[in-house]
């Protein structure tokens, strides 16, 4: 243990403490143990050395070299025979340090032997050597080492409890504390060791000495913290000083609005709320003292608010509005501070405001006259919002005008009962959160004006929102339309499409409160315009003026309060007065008749109704209108009208069906079957406002004239309504019905009309009504001469006969069309002799020519159009081609706009059924000629026309085997109705053959049956024999007598081919042999007039009623 001497030696446990900086000299005594080196400390000032022990293993007279050590580091070398000189070793670095020597005669870095011998040794504590001196051994000897522990301290910082730290050095902020409270300084040293009391010493540094030292502890000082202030003390260690120390002691002094807000007074802000804001009320904190550096985190505790990241202000965010109560504390002292998050709105929420012009509550008085009482079913004020959040606030809050106070009022509630104020002090009254806004009278000078409301809370805040307003008539559409009318039991009532008759186009003009039509307008043309593009302007439009001064033309709609609106004829306002004051739409209308049967053209088609001109300039369109203020923008409007439109549909026919027939023609036989004997035409009636009609049936024959010139007839009757007309043409309760005695068998065409009345009495006539015509007009016929100069029949009918064929039923027509335009269509209809159609075929339809066919067979002549060819099923008898047609054109003269149907027309022929050939001499089939008869040919054609004809069309069963009983090709043939070529041979023969015993000459009727295309077949001929002795005189007789003859053998021999032989002089038919129902059906084919007076008188007699039926029947050859 060394002891040190002087106060500045400081040495505790073994261990040298120094301050850091200084320096210590070391040294080591002569005397030494074997396993020690004694070290030396050299003071200097004294001269003294301190600190030996022996070095036994050296013997004096060595010279001893020393290596000192300061951590490890080498930091020099002594040497000295006997005595060592003081080693100086600084220690700049704080902390724990090992001073270490080696001592003896080898280099411990290098390991070289670098000592030597010495006469005398030290003796005693004195310098020198002893005597007598000691021989030593030079021998190396080796080294021995030593070391001691070495603390270099110093002031590090300070540390103070409770405090906080500053930025500053040695400076700490502490919160007021409560009596008797301290905050603790503490010295902390470098390396942090406590160094016994009297080594550390402390200063007040303040003007009155304060604070006190903690006992047991030198190392720290006690400072007051129940008084705010500053307070500093100084710290000395070793003597070789240290440093001061600062301590705040702080209390919260007051809190003020930093920015985002404005303070009213002490402890209360006031801000205004900012949805979307960030930065908010910065409340800021000041404390005393105050402190030279930034507020250490922790010292001031906050609550309310949100952090700022600043130690001493706390944020009220503005985002919503509310009461918040910020506080501070700073220990034992605090603060704290109301902020008003205020939020205030004014905002209309039901649209502009409104003149209160009209009458809710029918009192027969305007609402913005109405200032006291409730008016019940108020609907015109405006609803506004005036929010001030948060309640329960200081301030006023006002709602103003910034011009023309009078054009509003203010109420709480709707209907008008509590009018407000404009003025209030909300700490007193608690101002509404709506109101309702009235309006007086229209804002002057036009334009927005500014409803504003103000809230004040002293010079601190003054909050304004404001919302534009305008007091402006009440608002609407003017507008303009068409629409159509009715007139029904004295009332105009609205149609729609599709409308007929009378019909009235209204103009409205409505103007909207606040508007009027712009006063320059004075007429409105319409135009009410057919949009087929059948016809052109302007004779598909018929004008409509409307005079818009012209009060006494329009009516005005008006209604009393609940009531439902009339029409008011004698209100004399026109559409020009204006309306921007009026509480609601004017609305008038002028109604101009449009008689739809004939304007423009009484067609039923679209009709657009549209403003054609407005004062007579086609350019103009539209109505214009103009909103209050007039004269200023925005420039006048157009509203309409906009063009409408309706189809037409007066009085037409549809669906026409004929029973037996097409739209072209009818059939009728009154002793046929009952589709032809009771012929039915049926039709609908199109109306789109049925009443009673009058309808009309033309009809002629098909063989008349092309339209109505030749005989025609007529049936009629009513009806009501459009229920579906059936009128059989045959029925005899029916005036002008089809009759026998009147009417003939066949094909005929006709025409409808019907006409609309109102009443029970039809119009006379029928052009004196509204009326419609099936076919009319009528510009297309086949007429019955073509014009010259071809002269010709203009239409005609016949069968062809091909040699290799079937006969073919031929026809040429001549179409006449007055406007010189060809049809659309032409059919070609066959119809057999039992009226029925066999082929309809379409023929050309150039008009103003003839159209006969070609030349088919090479004569350089038309052969005709072929409509049908027969077959082996047809009938004989009268075959006709009806002739039927549509217009192409007529459709622009329509109501229906489609092409009418020509009225038909006919010819009939009849096929030739039989050939007949009046051989006169020669020989026929190996029987030998004679001279020539006369006979009376025509009388003989005549009958055959009769008998033949006759029979074969209506009583085929008399002649049934005569005709068909030849085979051919091994079939009998036994339908009557097969077209059979037969040829009758009619030869004379005078002969003297005593077998025969014949004096005159006898006639020979021979029957061969030649089927169409096929040759003659001589061995299926079948003979029959007549003799004329009784029946015929000489060449010279009466020539009638033997007409007669030669005709009773004819006939003879067609009877006597119907039964079996019979006695040669039998009558030719009362005696002949036959069945009786073939006798019994020759018999009424044949009159008795027949047998009285032979063939010629007969024919006669029966010729007028046969004729339609065989005429054109057979083909008489002679040859």
């Amino acid at each position: 243990m060394v002891d040190w001497e002087t106060p500045y030696d400081y040495v505790l446990d073994g261990v040298v403490y120094v301050c850091q900086g200084g320096s210590v000299g070391f040294g080591t005594s002569g005397f030494m143990d074997t396993d020690e080196v004694a070290l030396w400390e050299w003071n200097c000032m004294t001269g003294q050395t301190r600190g030996q022990a022996p070095l036994d293993a050296y013997q004096e007279g060595d010279m001893l070299t020393y290596w000192w050590y300061r951590d490890g580091e080498l930091v020099g070398t002594t040497s000295s025979e006997w005595w060592e000189e003081p080693m100086n070793i600084t220690f700049g670095g704080g902390g724990a340090h090992t001073v270490s020597v080696s001592v003896g005669d080898t280099n411990p870095e290098t390991g070289a032997y670098v000592g030597w011998h010495w006469s005398c040794k030290p003796a005693g504590s004195a310098c020198e050597c002893a005597d007598p001196p000691v021989e030593l051994s030079k021998a190396q000897d080796g080294n021995v080492t030593a070391e001691q522990q070495v603390v270099a301290v110093a002031l590090d910082h300070f540390e103070a409890s409770p405090a906080y730290a500053l930025s500053g050095a040695n400076q700490f902020a502490a919160k007021l504390g409560e009596a008797g409270g301290y905050v603790t300084v503490t010295a902390v040293l470098n390396p942090p060791v406590s160094l016994p009391a009297g080594w550390v010493s402390w200063e007040y540094m303040n003007p009155n000495p304060v604070g006190e030292p903690v006992p047991g502890d030198p190392m720290s000082w006690r400072l007051p913290s129940d008084v705010a202030g500053t307070y500093t003390v100084s710290c000395s260690i070793l003597g070789c000083g240290g440093g001061s120390v600062t301590v705040y002691v702080c209390e919260i002094e007051s809190l003020t609005v930093q920015s985002g807000g404005c303070l009213v007074a002490a402890g209360l802000a006031a801000a205004e709320m900012v949805p979307g804001d960030q930065d908010g009320v910065i409340v800021k904190a000041h404390l005393n003292p105050q402190l030279p550096d930034t507020v250490p985190v922790g010292l001031i505790e906050w609550s309310g608010g949100t952090p700022t990241g600043e130690p001493d202000t706390r944020r009220v965010k503005k985002t919503h509005w509310g009461k918040f109560l910020v506080q501070a504390r700073c220990g034992a002292s605090g603060k704290e501070m109301n902020v008003w998050i205020i939020y205030l709105n004014l905002e209309h929420l039901e649209g502009p405001p409104l003149i209160n012009s009209d009458d809710d509550n029918c009192n027969a008085q305007e609402d913005r006259a109405q200032l006291s009482g409730a008016v019940v079913g108020e609907n015109d004020l405006r609803k506004w919002e005036l929010c001030l959040r948060p309640k329960g606030i200081a301030g006023l809050l006002s709602v103003q005008l910034d011009t023309q106070p009078e054009d509003v009022q203010l109420w709480r509630e709707r209907e008008k009962v509590v009018a407000l104020p404009r003025t209030w002090d909300v700490a007193e009254v608690d101002p509404p959160d709506v109101f309702y806004l009235e309006g007086l009278h229209l804002t002057d000078p036009p334009g927005p004006h500014v409803l504003r409301a103000t809230f004040t809370l002293g010079a601190c805040l003054n909050l304004q929102r404001a919302d534009g307003y305008q007091v402006l008539p009440r608002m609407g559409d003017s507008e303009s339309w068409f629409q159509l009318y009715r007139l029904e039991n004295g009332e105009y009532v609205p149609v729609d499409s599709p409308v007929g008759d009378d019909v009235y186009v209204g103009l409205h003009v409505k103007a909207a409160p606040g508007e009027r039509l712009v006063q320059d307008q004075s007429s409105a043309t319409a135009c009410v315009k057919e949009e087929s593009d059948l016809h052109t302007d302007p004779e598909n439009r018929v004008d409509l003026s409307y005079f818009l001064w012209d009060a006494a033309s329009w009516q005005k709609k008006v209604s009393a309060c609940g009531q439902d609106p009339v029409w008011d004829d004698e209100a004399y306002e026109s559409p020009l007065t204006d309306n921007s004051e009026g509480a609601e739409p004017q609305e008038y209308r002028c109604l101009i008749p449009w008689h739809t049967a004939t304007q423009p053209l009484g067609h039923n088609e679209i009709h657009s109704v549209s403003l054609h001109a407005v004062n007579g300039d086609d350019q103009r369109t539209q109505l214009q209108f103009e909103e209050w203020p007039y004269h200023q923008p925005p420039t006048p409007y157009e509203s309409g009208p906009a063009a409408t439109g309706a189809a037409t549909e007066n009085v037409t026919l549809r669906n026409v069906s004929v029973s037996n027939g097409t739209i072209d023609y009818f059939k009728w036989d009154p002793d046929g079957p009952a589709n032809l004997a009771q012929p039915v035409i049926s039709f609908d009636i199109d109306d789109a406002h049925p009443q009673n009609y009058k309808w009309i049936l033309w009809f002629r024959k098909t063989a008349g004239e092309g339209t109505w010139e030749g005989e025609y007839w007529a049936v009629s009757g009513t009806q009501t309504g459009t229920d579906r007309v059936v009128v059989n043409l045959a029925d005899e309760q029916l005036a002008g019905h089809l009759d026998p005695e009147v009417h003939e068998w066949g094909t005929y065409t006709f025409d409808l009309c019907v006409a609309k009345y109102e009443g029970e009495t039809p119009p006379e006539v029928y052009w004196q009504a509204d009326h419609y015509i099936l076919k009319a007009p009528y510009c297309l016929w086949v007429p019955v001469t073509v014009p010259e100069p071809d002269g010709r029949s203009g239409h005609d009918v016949w069968f062809r006969e091909p040699e290799d064929g079937p006969s073919e039923l031929r026809c040429r027509y001549y179409l006449n069309d007055q406007s010189y335009v060809d049809a659309d269509e032409v059919g070609l209809v066959a119809i057999d002799p039992d009226l029925q159609e066999r082929a309809v075929v379409s023929g050309p339809t150039q008009q103003g020519v003839m159209h006969e066919g070609t030349d088919d067979d090479n004569d350089q002549q038309p052969d005709g159009i072929k409509v049908y060819g027969l077959t082996d099923d047809d009938l004989g008898g009268e075959w006709r081609v009806v002739f039927i047609a549509q217009d192409g054109d007529g459709a622009t003269d329509r109501r229906t706009h489609d092409n009418p149907r020509m009225l038909a027309a006919n010819a009939v022929t009849s096929p030739t059924v039989f050939e007949v050939w009046f051989d006169h001499g020669g020989d026929s089939f190996g029987i030998p000629g004679s001279n020539d008869v006369q006979v009376d040919w025509p009388a003989i054609k005549y009958v055959f026309e009769l008998v033949v004809g006759a029979t074969y069309r209506e009583h085929h069963e008399v002649l049934k085997r005569p005709i068909i009983t030849t085979l051919i090709g091994g079939a009998e043939l036994t339908d009557p109705q097969k077209k059979t070529a037969v040829r009758f041979h009619v030869t004379t023969v005078f002969q003297n053959d005593e077998r025969m015993s014949m004096e005159w000459p006898a006639f020979t009727f021979i029957a061969r049956n030649r089927h169409a295309g096929t040759k003659d077949v001589p061995d299926q001929v079948r003979f029959s024999w007549q003799s004329f002795k009784d029946q015929t005189s000489k060449p010279d007789d009466d020539p009638n007598t033997l007409k007669r003859g030669v005709t009773n053998a004819i006939i003879h021999e067609l009877a006597h081919a119907a039964g079996s032989a019979h006695h040669p002089h039998d009558d030719a038919v009362g005696d002949c042999v036959m069945d009786d129902h073939v006798r019994a059906q020759l018999y009424t084919l044949l009159p008795s007039t027949y047998r009285i007076f032979g063939a010629a008188e007969w024919l006669e007699h029966a010729w007028p009623v046969h004729v339609r039926k065989m005429r054109g029947h057979l083909k008489i050859k002679s040859r």
